[in-house]
């Protein structure tokens, strides 16, 4: 099969629709899925994605 990568990314958007917004894969339900195998501890995880957005809602420097 011989498509353009624009002509994919259009079959595929009409085949299955928008992609879903970006979410937080441990949390993305809530609280973190896995909270339970940390018994209390915060899971690793959720904290780095937790630094993470907090990094990306600071302005730039």
């Amino acid at each position: 099969m011989d498509v353009t990568d624009e002509e994919m990314v259009r079959l595929l958007l009409a085949r299955d629709g928008p992609m879903p917004e970006r979410s937080w894969s441990h949390s993305s339900e809530g609280e973190c899925r896995y909270s339970e195998l940390y018994q209390g501890e915060p899971c690793p995880w959720c904290e780095a994605e937790r630094r993470r957005r907090e990094r990306e809602e600071q302005p730039p420097r």
